[in-house]
Protein backbone atom coordinates (compact mmCIF):
# COMPACT_ATOMS: atom_id res chain seq x y z
CA UNK A 1 0.00 0.00 0.00
CA UNK A 2 1.12 3.56 -0.74
CA UNK A 3 1.92 5.55 2.23
CA UNK A 4 0.38 9.16 2.02
CA UNK A 5 1.96 11.87 4.01
CA UNK A 6 2.91 15.62 3.79
CA UNK A 7 6.68 16.39 3.37
CA UNK A 8 8.42 16.97 6.54
CA UNK A 9 11.86 18.32 7.72
CA UNK A 10 13.76 15.58 9.80
CA UNK A 11 16.92 16.70 10.53
CA UNK A 12 17.85 20.68 10.28
CA UNK A 13 21.38 21.54 10.78
CA UNK A 14 20.68 24.84 12.38
CA UNK A 15 17.60 23.31 14.59
CA UNK A 16 17.84 20.53 17.24
CA UNK A 17 13.74 19.83 17.73
CA UNK A 18 12.67 16.69 15.56
CA UNK A 19 10.24 17.88 13.39
CA UNK A 20 8.99 14.21 12.27
CA UNK A 21 6.25 11.95 14.08
CA UNK A 22 6.62 8.93 12.21
CA UNK A 23 8.77 6.53 14.71
CA UNK A 24 9.66 4.97 11.38
CA UNK A 25 11.84 7.52 9.41
CA UNK A 26 15.19 7.75 9.34
CA UNK A 27 17.66 9.88 11.76
CA UNK A 28 19.91 12.16 10.23
CA UNK A 29 23.13 14.03 12.07
CA UNK A 30 26.14 16.23 10.53
CA UNK A 31 27.28 17.97 13.32
CA UNK A 32 30.29 16.17 13.22
CA UNK A 33 33.78 17.25 11.83
CA UNK A 34 33.52 17.41 7.60
CA UNK A 35 29.70 16.30 8.06
CA UNK A 36 27.62 18.88 5.70
CA UNK A 37 24.17 17.70 5.58
CA UNK A 38 22.19 20.94 5.93
CA UNK A 39 18.66 19.55 5.84
CA UNK A 40 16.85 16.29 5.01
CA UNK A 41 12.81 16.19 4.76
CA UNK A 42 11.17 12.77 4.26
CA UNK A 43 8.45 12.82 1.40
CA UNK A 44 6.99 9.17 2.34
CA UNK A 45 7.57 5.58 1.67
CA UNK A 46 11.06 5.82 2.38
CA UNK A 47 11.83 9.06 -0.13
CA UNK A 48 14.05 11.32 1.65
CA UNK A 49 15.12 14.76 -0.09
CA UNK A 50 18.60 15.90 1.10
CA UNK A 51 20.13 19.08 1.14
CA UNK A 52 24.08 20.05 1.65
CA UNK A 53 25.44 22.88 2.34
CA UNK A 54 28.15 24.68 0.74
CA UNK A 55 32.01 24.39 0.99
CA UNK A 56 33.42 26.71 4.12
CA UNK A 57 34.02 30.50 2.47
CA UNK A 58 32.50 29.28 -1.43
CA UNK A 59 31.68 31.94 -3.23
CA UNK A 60 28.02 32.40 -3.05
CA UNK A 61 27.64 28.98 -1.77
CA UNK A 62 28.57 27.54 -4.84
CA UNK A 63 30.95 24.51 -4.07
CA UNK A 64 28.63 21.22 -3.60
CA UNK A 65 30.00 18.28 -4.33
CA UNK A 66 30.61 16.08 -1.19
CA UNK A 67 28.33 14.77 0.94
CA UNK A 68 29.36 13.24 4.83
CA UNK A 69 26.24 12.46 7.56
CA UNK A 70 25.10 9.85 9.57
CA UNK A 71 21.95 7.61 9.49
CA UNK A 72 20.11 6.21 12.12
CA UNK A 73 16.98 4.10 13.12
CA UNK A 74 17.58 1.92 10.26
CA UNK A 75 15.66 -0.84 9.45
CA UNK A 76 17.35 -3.80 8.06
CA UNK A 77 16.81 -4.72 4.33
CA UNK A 78 13.92 -1.99 3.77
CA UNK A 79 14.84 -0.40 0.76
CA UNK A 80 15.56 3.71 1.26
CA UNK A 81 15.87 6.51 -1.67
CA UNK A 82 17.59 9.51 -1.16
CA UNK A 83 17.92 12.60 -3.42
CA UNK A 84 20.88 15.15 -3.18
CA UNK A 85 19.02 17.87 -4.36
CA UNK A 86 21.22 21.01 -4.39
CA UNK A 87 24.83 20.25 -6.64
CA UNK A 88 25.50 22.60 -8.81
CA UNK A 89 27.64 21.16 -11.63
CA UNK A 90 25.78 19.38 -14.74
CA UNK A 91 27.83 16.14 -14.61
CA UNK A 92 29.36 13.77 -12.14
CA UNK A 93 31.29 10.41 -11.94
CA UNK A 94 28.21 9.07 -10.56
CA UNK A 95 26.86 9.22 -14.46
CA UNK A 96 29.65 6.40 -14.74
CA UNK A 97 28.82 4.18 -12.59
CA UNK A 98 30.32 5.46 -8.99
CA UNK A 99 28.84 4.50 -5.66
CA UNK A 100 28.90 6.51 -2.70
CA UNK A 101 30.42 5.15 -0.10
CA UNK A 102 28.99 3.34 3.06
CA UNK A 103 29.78 2.73 6.92
CA UNK A 104 28.32 0.80 8.86
CA UNK A 105 28.80 0.36 12.92
CA UNK A 106 27.52 -2.60 13.38
CA UNK A 107 29.50 -4.27 10.49
CA UNK A 108 32.27 -2.70 11.73
CA UNK A 109 31.68 -4.62 15.03
CA UNK A 110 30.55 -8.14 13.73
CA UNK A 111 32.87 -8.34 10.66
CA UNK A 112 35.35 -5.25 10.90
CA UNK A 113 33.83 -4.09 7.86
CA UNK A 114 34.99 -0.74 6.90
CA UNK A 115 34.24 2.29 4.52
CA UNK A 116 33.08 0.16 1.17
CA UNK A 117 31.04 1.38 -1.83
CA UNK A 118 27.40 0.84 -1.80
CA UNK A 119 23.66 1.53 -3.05
CA UNK A 120 22.26 1.18 -6.86
CA UNK A 121 19.99 2.66 -9.12
CA UNK A 122 22.18 5.76 -9.19
CA UNK A 123 21.58 8.59 -11.38
CA UNK A 124 22.03 12.29 -11.79
CA UNK A 125 20.03 14.65 -13.83
CA UNK A 126 18.82 18.27 -13.77
CA UNK A 127 16.24 18.74 -11.21
CA UNK A 128 13.46 21.48 -11.47
CA UNK A 129 14.78 23.32 -8.43
CA UNK A 130 16.79 26.80 -9.94
CA UNK A 131 20.12 27.71 -8.67
CA UNK A 132 19.78 31.29 -7.24
CA UNK A 133 23.66 31.46 -7.79
CA UNK A 134 23.61 31.06 -11.45
CA UNK A 135 21.32 33.22 -13.86
CA UNK A 136 18.32 30.70 -15.75
CA UNK A 137 19.99 27.45 -14.02
CA UNK A 138 18.59 24.37 -11.92
CA UNK A 139 20.35 22.72 -9.32
CA UNK A 140 21.36 18.96 -10.41
CA UNK A 141 20.56 16.33 -8.36
CA UNK A 142 22.02 12.59 -7.28
CA UNK A 143 19.44 10.14 -6.62
CA UNK A 144 20.72 6.44 -5.38
CA UNK A 145 18.86 3.37 -3.46
CA UNK A 146 20.36 2.03 0.03
CA UNK A 147 19.59 -1.43 1.78
CA UNK A 148 20.79 -1.60 5.75
CA UNK A 149 22.26 -4.05 7.14
CA UNK A 150 21.11 -4.08 10.47
CA UNK A 151 18.01 -2.97 12.79
CA UNK A 152 18.87 -0.12 14.32
CA UNK A 153 22.42 0.87 13.06
CA UNK A 154 24.40 4.02 13.09
CA UNK A 155 25.98 4.22 9.79
CA UNK A 156 27.66 7.11 7.99
CA UNK A 157 27.39 7.60 3.86
CA UNK A 158 30.03 9.85 2.12
CA UNK A 159 30.78 11.42 -0.98
CA UNK A 160 34.24 9.51 -1.00
CA UNK A 161 36.44 8.10 1.62
CA UNK A 162 36.72 10.34 4.30
CA UNK A 163 40.08 11.41 5.94
CA UNK A 164 39.14 14.32 8.30
CA UNK A 165 41.88 16.76 9.56
CA UNK A 166 41.74 14.35 12.93
CA UNK A 167 43.13 11.74 11.42
CA UNK A 168 45.79 13.73 9.59
CA UNK A 169 46.79 15.42 13.41
CA UNK A 170 46.29 12.04 15.08
CA UNK A 171 48.41 10.40 12.52
CA UNK A 172 51.62 13.74 12.64
CA UNK A 173 51.20 12.78 16.50
CA UNK A 174 52.03 9.46 16.21
CA UNK A 175 54.63 9.63 13.45
CA UNK A 176 56.06 13.24 15.82
CA UNK A 177 56.57 10.66 18.61
CA UNK A 178 58.15 7.62 16.96
CA UNK A 179 60.62 9.37 14.42
CA UNK A 180 62.08 12.02 17.25
CA UNK A 181 64.39 9.62 18.81
CA UNK A 182 68.01 9.96 19.74
CA UNK A 183 69.48 7.24 17.81
CA UNK A 184 67.80 7.88 14.33
CA UNK A 185 69.36 8.90 11.01
CA UNK A 186 66.81 10.87 9.64
CA UNK A 187 65.98 14.75 10.50
CA UNK A 188 62.49 15.54 10.58
CA UNK A 189 60.89 19.02 12.01
CA UNK A 190 57.43 19.49 11.90
CA UNK A 191 56.35 23.52 11.98
CA UNK A 192 53.17 25.70 11.51
CA UNK A 193 53.47 27.37 8.58
CA UNK A 194 50.21 29.50 9.37
CA UNK A 195 46.50 28.81 10.76
CA UNK A 196 43.51 28.57 8.81
CA UNK A 197 40.29 30.69 9.53
CA UNK A 198 39.05 27.85 11.68
CA UNK A 199 42.34 28.68 13.76
CA UNK A 200 43.49 25.07 12.68
CA UNK A 201 47.15 24.60 12.50
CA UNK A 202 48.91 24.10 8.64
CA UNK A 203 51.87 22.10 9.25
CA UNK A 204 54.69 21.68 6.95
CA UNK A 205 57.43 18.39 7.82
CA UNK A 206 60.64 18.56 6.87
CA UNK A 207 62.39 14.94 6.55
CA UNK A 208 65.85 14.51 5.14
CA UNK A 209 69.08 12.60 5.44
CA UNK A 210 70.54 13.96 9.14
CA UNK A 211 74.47 12.94 8.70
CA UNK A 212 74.34 13.57 4.31
CA UNK A 213 77.75 14.77 3.04
CA UNK A 214 75.69 16.62 1.00
CA UNK A 215 75.30 20.16 2.35
CA UNK A 216 71.15 20.89 2.96
CA UNK A 217 71.19 24.02 0.02
CA UNK A 218 72.60 21.33 -2.48
CA UNK A 219 70.02 18.85 -1.80
CA UNK A 220 67.22 18.45 -4.08
CA UNK A 221 63.96 19.36 -2.08
CA UNK A 222 60.87 17.69 -2.92
CA UNK A 223 57.53 19.98 -1.94
CA UNK A 224 53.98 18.31 -1.20
CA UNK A 225 51.01 19.86 -0.58
CA UNK A 226 47.39 18.51 -1.26
CA UNK A 227 43.90 20.99 -0.98
CA UNK A 228 45.39 23.66 -2.77
CA UNK A 229 46.82 24.64 -6.33
CA UNK A 230 50.14 22.47 -6.73
CA UNK A 231 49.29 19.47 -5.00
CA UNK A 232 47.14 16.15 -4.78
CA UNK A 233 43.97 16.73 -6.40
CA UNK A 234 40.78 14.68 -6.18
CA UNK A 235 39.04 15.31 -9.85
CA UNK A 236 34.86 14.40 -10.06
CA UNK A 237 34.67 13.76 -13.82
CA UNK A 238 37.68 12.09 -15.75
CA UNK A 239 38.87 8.56 -14.89
CA UNK A 240 42.62 7.30 -13.66
CA UNK A 241 45.34 9.19 -12.22
CA UNK A 242 46.51 12.13 -14.61
CA UNK A 243 48.74 15.41 -13.97
CA UNK A 244 48.36 18.97 -14.78
CA UNK A 245 52.19 20.50 -15.71
CA UNK A 246 53.77 23.33 -17.06
CA UNK A 247 55.22 23.93 -20.28
CA UNK A 248 59.15 22.98 -19.76
CA UNK A 249 61.70 23.03 -22.41
CA UNK A 250 63.72 20.24 -20.24
CA UNK A 251 60.67 17.89 -20.37
CA UNK A 252 61.06 17.26 -16.80
CA UNK A 253 57.12 16.78 -15.58
CA UNK A 254 56.50 14.72 -19.14
CA UNK A 255 59.50 12.77 -18.02
CA UNK A 256 58.26 12.51 -13.92
CA UNK A 257 54.42 11.76 -15.58
CA UNK A 258 55.59 8.80 -17.86
CA UNK A 259 58.16 7.36 -14.31
CA UNK A 260 55.02 7.48 -12.88
CA UNK A 261 53.01 5.55 -15.19
CA UNK A 262 55.86 2.56 -15.06
CA UNK A 263 54.55 2.26 -11.62
CA UNK A 264 51.45 2.51 -11.86
CA UNK A 265 48.43 1.22 -13.88
CA UNK A 266 46.39 3.82 -12.74
CA UNK A 267 48.47 6.35 -14.41
CA UNK A 268 46.71 8.04 -17.70
CA UNK A 269 49.80 9.92 -19.25
CA UNK A 270 47.73 10.45 -22.61
CA UNK A 271 45.56 12.49 -20.69
CA UNK A 272 47.90 14.28 -19.10
CA UNK A 273 48.31 17.96 -19.92
CA UNK A 274 51.19 20.32 -20.06
CA UNK A 275 50.07 23.63 -21.32
CA UNK A 276 48.50 26.79 -19.33
CA UNK A 277 45.18 27.61 -20.05
CA UNK A 278 44.88 30.89 -18.99
CA UNK A 279 42.29 29.99 -16.04
CA UNK A 280 45.08 28.31 -14.29
CA UNK A 281 47.41 31.04 -14.96
CA UNK A 282 46.81 32.12 -10.87
CA UNK A 283 47.40 28.56 -9.59
CA UNK A 284 50.42 27.95 -7.26
CA UNK A 285 51.76 25.21 -10.10
CA UNK A 286 51.92 27.82 -12.86
CA UNK A 287 52.93 30.72 -10.74
CA UNK A 288 55.58 28.90 -8.84
CA UNK A 289 56.94 27.39 -12.19
CA UNK A 290 57.28 31.45 -13.59
CA UNK A 291 58.47 33.17 -10.53
CA UNK A 292 60.48 30.86 -8.72
CA UNK A 293 61.32 28.65 -11.76
CA UNK A 294 61.17 25.70 -10.54
CA UNK A 295 61.94 23.01 -12.87
CA UNK A 296 59.05 20.40 -12.02
CA UNK A 297 55.61 21.86 -10.46
CA UNK A 298 53.06 19.29 -11.19
CA UNK A 299 49.17 18.84 -10.15
CA UNK A 300 48.33 14.91 -9.96
CA UNK A 301 44.84 14.12 -10.19
CA UNK A 302 43.25 11.10 -8.94
CA UNK A 303 39.61 10.15 -10.24
CA UNK A 304 37.09 9.83 -7.28
CA UNK A 305 35.49 7.62 -9.97
CA UNK A 306 38.58 4.72 -10.44
CA UNK A 307 40.21 3.30 -13.64
CA UNK A 308 39.65 2.67 -17.55
CA UNK A 309 43.35 0.47 -16.67
CA UNK A 310 44.26 -1.64 -14.47
CA UNK A 311 42.00 -4.61 -12.27
CA UNK A 312 39.43 -2.64 -10.58
CA UNK A 313 37.07 -0.56 -11.84
CA UNK A 314 35.98 1.79 -8.57
CA UNK A 315 38.72 2.78 -6.72
CA UNK A 316 38.73 1.36 -2.61
CA UNK A 317 40.87 2.93 -0.39
CA UNK A 318 43.53 0.54 -0.30
CA UNK A 319 44.15 1.58 -4.47
CA UNK A 320 44.96 4.93 -3.09
CA UNK A 321 46.95 3.90 -0.50
CA UNK A 322 48.91 1.88 -3.36
CA UNK A 323 49.09 4.11 -5.61
CA UNK A 324 50.62 6.64 -3.23
CA UNK A 325 53.34 4.23 -2.10
CA UNK A 326 54.10 3.56 -5.20
CA UNK A 327 54.56 7.35 -6.26
CA UNK A 328 56.16 8.41 -3.69
CA UNK A 329 58.55 5.08 -3.92
CA UNK A 330 59.24 6.82 -7.48
CA UNK A 331 59.88 9.95 -6.24
CA UNK A 332 62.44 8.15 -3.70
CA UNK A 333 64.13 5.74 -5.91
CA UNK A 334 64.99 9.40 -8.02
CA UNK A 335 65.88 12.02 -5.24
CA UNK A 336 66.78 10.01 -2.21
CA UNK A 337 70.01 8.72 -0.81
CA UNK A 338 70.19 4.82 0.02
CA UNK A 339 69.55 5.34 4.19
CA UNK A 340 66.72 7.66 3.43
CA UNK A 341 65.12 5.85 0.30
CA UNK A 342 64.99 2.56 3.24
CA UNK A 343 63.63 4.37 5.92
CA UNK A 344 60.80 6.20 4.50
CA UNK A 345 59.92 3.14 1.97
CA UNK A 346 60.10 0.40 5.06
CA UNK A 347 58.23 2.29 8.20
CA UNK A 348 57.28 5.86 7.09
CA UNK A 349 54.93 4.93 4.12
CA UNK A 350 53.74 1.38 5.44
CA UNK A 351 52.35 3.01 8.16
CA UNK A 352 50.73 5.75 6.41
CA UNK A 353 48.75 2.94 4.93
CA UNK A 354 47.79 1.31 8.14
CA UNK A 355 46.80 5.12 9.75
CA UNK A 356 43.89 5.43 6.88
CA UNK A 357 42.68 1.85 6.39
Amino acid sequence: MTERTIASIVYDLDSTDEECDNHNCLKFESRFESGNLHRSVYVGNNVYFLFIRPDVGSNLGQHHQWFYFEVSNTKKDEEYTFYVINYVKPSSSFEDGMQPVFYSTKSSEACNKGWHRHGYDISYFKHVIPNPSKENANYSALKFKINFPYDDDECYLAYHFPYTYTDLQVYLDSTSRRINVPSNDIYYERQAVCYTDNNNVVDCLTITNMYSVKPIENRTYIFITARISIDLHGHSRKNNIFVFGCPNANNLEKLFTFSLKQSCDFVDYSNSRFKIQKSKRTTARVVLWKELNIPCSVTIETSYLGATEGNDALYRAGNLIGYGVSRFSKILDQNSDDSMHEYISSVVLPDLAKAIQ
